[in-house]
């Protein structure tokens, strides 16, 4: 049963009803930015503890602060390199290096945690037989990423 205890009784943890085994997951989103998100993720950085086994690493495109909390955390950082949409050979290039990563590591899942994630490198983990989730923090605000957005996100119901 989930939920807290009354006093006295004592129940596994969360972790240990949700996972069977061990599950690692890549977080990939820019970084350059320092907001909501990127709180999130310094926080599943930092209290990593509470949740022993999910494993959890990072691909970012840009330094910031969020690079420099993760680092801190002690958490292991990918570096994607800087994309830039009008630049469509860096888009090329991190998502080249996004499915090296996920080639020479054995992640279980990967997350994108914004529309401009899940836009940039949205379908590179599926080409590999990889779950993928786009974790939307917020709405989609503007029509440009929208189509990209869409296009590369897959709704599966079981």
């Amino acid at each position: 049963m989930l939920g807290f205890p009354a006093d006295g009784e004592r129940r596994a943890p969360i972790s240990a009803v949700l996972f069977e085994r061990s599950v690692r997951v890549l977080h990939v989103h820019s970084g350059n930015l320092w907001g909501g998100i990127e709180s999130f993720l310094a926080t599943v950085a930092r209290r990593a503890d509470l949740v022993p086994e999910m494993h959890s690493e990072f691909a970012l495109c840009f330094d910031g602060r969020l690079r420099d909390e993760l680092r801190r955390a002690g958490a292991t950082e990918n570096d994607l390199g800087r994309v830039r949409t009008r630049a469509p050979w860096s888009v090329v290039r991190a998502r080249r290096e996004l499915r090296r990563l996920l080639a020479e590591r054995k992640f279980d899942v990967v997350v994108c945690h914004s529309a401009w994630g899940q836009a940039m490198f949205g379908g590179v983990p599926r080409t590999l037989g990889l779950p993928e989730v786009f974790y939307l923090h917020d709405r989609v605000r503007g029509p440009a990423f929208e189509p990209m957005v869409v296009a590369h996100t897959v709704v599966q119901i079981e």
